[in-house]
């Protein structure tokens, strides 16, 4: 984790590029308080680009979306996955038997 910013490290050193790009606008603390899918780190880039001002990411983008995927997306715990049991259904006990 870098000190300053406070990202998730990469061994690319992607997160230097999202440091750039990302905290021109506002702090990296931001990234991992809104945990999102891949999807929907497209959908906020877009509107970031629409209603904000962020010029586009041209070759950029595909790394950062990787990034944030990764160490920023939504994660499923294992226990999530797991369907939940219907309950034991029983017939009722009649009164007298």
């Amino acid at each position: 984790m870098d000190a300053e910013s406070g990202l998730i490290s990469d061994e690319a050193g992607t997160w230097k590029t999202v440091r750039d790009r990302c905290t021109e606008c506002h702090s990296a603390t931001l990234l991992s308080q809104n945990r999102t899918s891949r999807d929907g780190w497209i959908r906020t880039i877009r509107r970031m680009e629409k209603d904000e001002g962020l010029e586009p990411l041209g070759d950029l983008e595909k790394p950062i979306l990787d990034y944030l995927a990764a160490h920023y997306g939504v994660q499923v715990k294992p226990t999530e996955l797991r369907r939940r049991r219907a309950p034991l259904r029983q017939p009722p006990v009649a009164d007298g038997e």
